[in-house]
């Protein structure tokens, strides 16, 4: 802490910064990108759809929709948690 610290103050730049820098640099050094809202809603609409032609030629069992839906919400929330840090 106290390197960056030092690092902040040489550059005047808040800590803060410095760490969303290299969390970028590491993300980018990856290949790790960030889903927009409109792709992650592509998706959900392609699952829905998959889903849904799925069940016209098969009788679902209830515990398996509520399991689908709910990778699906659970898809959806890391994806908006992402896009808040």
């Amino acid at each position: 802490m106290r390197a960056l610290k030092r690092l902040g103050a040489q550059r005047g730049a808040p800590v803060s910064e410095l760490i969303r820098e290299a969390i970028g640099v590491w993300l980018r050094a990856r290949r790790i990108r960030l889903v927009g809202e409109d792709e992650w809603s592509k998706r959900f609409r392609s699952l829905l759809d998959r889903r849904r032609r799925i069940a016209r030629g098969v009788r679902p069992q209830e515990r398996d929709v509520d399991a689908d839906v709910t990778r699906a919400v659970t898809e959806v929330r890391r994806a908006r948690a992402a896009r808040r840090r």
